[in-house]
């Protein structure tokens, strides 16, 4: 079996949830949104429509230039106004804001996070349908529900995406949310090993090691062993002086 001491433990954790880092780049992706935003405020105005998030004053077009989007709370602005125009990406970064305690969330809020989230993964966004898979896993922000986590998982790595292919994999060698099924497991730590994702490489090469939903085979343990201890993963490094 894969040993206890990494495989139970180790799940994905959300993509740059609880971090602030993914949200340096705010200011790239609102500007990339400002040209939508100011569209979709006037096809508004145009409509009649009410409840119009306007922009503060600081973001506000003069005649020596452009809005000024290099401003806080421009930015903040931006992002809770695409959001609430239904921009996926704008949802996801505001489901990290939230779960962050950053930018427009004035306190961690995992529900507030975890509702973004549901909002982007519902129109298909990778990230954000993965980070809702891990809130269901960890009941955060949700009541636990593994069978949700699985399917969360499951639509951002059927998109390609390695952490949510590594942790369907887990959930799916453990039997969590369903039935076990080795060889799906297998079939998704591949998936997420090709990519280079290194738990993935670990784990494939134990289910080889003990012909676990693949036929045994010790040259590829080895194989993916290797693979994941030349990235620095040290139960790697210990499991290939055990694999003979």
């Amino acid at each position: 079996m894969i040993p206890d001491t990494f495989f139970g433990k180790r799940l994905a954790v959300a993509g740059a949830a609880g971090k602030y880092a993914g949200l340096l780049r705010a200011g790239f992706v609102l500007v990339m949104l400002s040209a939508f935003s100011a569209m979709a405020y006037g096809q508004a105005q145009g409509q009649g429509q009410e409840n119009v998030l306007l922009l503060p004053p600081e973001c506000q077009p003069d005649l020596l230039g452009p809005a000024n989007f290099n401003n806080p709370a421009c930015q903040r602005a931006m992002l809770q106004r695409a959001a609430d125009q239904n921009d996926a990406s704008a949802q996801y970064n505001l489901g990290l804001q939230h779960a962050a305690g950053q930018g427009v969330a004035k306190a961690k809020n995992d529900a507030e996070a975890a509702r973004w989230y549901r909002r982007a993964a519902e129109q298909g966004h990778a990230k954000a349908q993965f980070n809702l898979g891990v809130m269901y896993a960890r009941g955060q922000g949700v009541k636990r529900d593994d069978a949700e986590a699985v399917k969360w998982y499951e639509k951002a790595a059927e998109q390609g995406n390695a952490k949510a292919q590594y942790n369907l994999a887990w959930m799916l060698a453990k039997g969590r949310g369903g039935m076990r099924d080795e060889a799906q497991a297998a079939n998704w730590f591949r998936k997420a090993a090709e990519q280079g994702e290194a738990k993935a490489q670990y784990n494939l090469g134990w289910m080889y090691v003990n012909g676990q939903g693949v036929a045994e085979n010790g040259a590829e343990a080895k194989k993916w062993f290797r693979l994941a201890a030349g990235q620095g993963h040290a139960e790697a490094k210990k499991a290939l002086q055990m694999v003979r």
